[in-house]
């Protein structure tokens, strides 16, 4: 049995869902991502939107940056296909509190964790999106989430600066498996269909 172990975290801003692609000969490939909406013209003339490619060389240690801050809380959640991936929409009410990312990069800021995308390959392929140095890994699991200290909801935040962040967390095989990840990588296969 193979088992998943987490190798690096990446943070970067996301847009709002929409029919995408990374096939560059359809329309919703990444040629089109600025042509979709107009909120995202920045796909057309931007260089840092996702998906991205981490080149180690390049990258310079910021000993300031804290680490990120998860708050450990039970929410409710459902585990879905959309068509395109399987995320856990993640159920935020008054009585229950909210999951929330802070200090590391967010600038002071606290996100909201809304929704968590899981990529997952099938086979021999793999799922990530981002890579690093061009590798791509088996899966990436990214920790979508929304400003709460300046906007009132993630459609409004969606379409504003600072308003959503994503942390990126790339896995590849090893020798032993997180329980709760482990509990994913079962789920995941078995929701073949969007909609289940």
């Amino acid at each position: 049995m193979r088992h998943f172990v987490s190798i690096a975290v990446v943070v970067h801003a996301v847009a709002a869902d929409y029919q995408w692609s990374y096939d560059q000969d359809v329309f919703g490939g990444p040629d089109f991502w600025g042509l979709v909406e107009k909120d995202w013209w920045m796909c057309k003339k931007g260089r840092l939107q996702s998906p991205i490619d981490v080149q180690a060389s390049q990258l310079l240690f910021d000993s300031s940056i804290k680490p990120i801050r998860i708050d450990k809380l039970g929410v409710m959640s459902e585990l879905v296909n959309t068509g395109q991936m399987a995320r856990v929409r993640i159920g935020n009410s008054a009585r229950k509190p909210s999951v929330n990312l802070t200090s590391g990069p967010f600038y002071g800021y606290k996100y909201r964790i809304q929704r968590i995308d899981i990529h997952m390959g099938r086979g021999t392929e793999n799922g990530s999106e981002h890579t690093i140095d061009g590798r791509r890994f088996p899966m990436e699991i990214q920790l979508i989430s929304f400003n709460t200290d300046l906007y009132a909801n993630f459609s409004m935040a969606s379409k504003s600066p600072h308003g959503l962040a994503a942390v990126a967390i790339l896995a590849d095989f090893g020798p032993t498996t997180n329980s709760e990840l482990a509990k994913l990588t079962t789920a995941v296969p078995s929701i073949r269909f969007q909609g289940n």
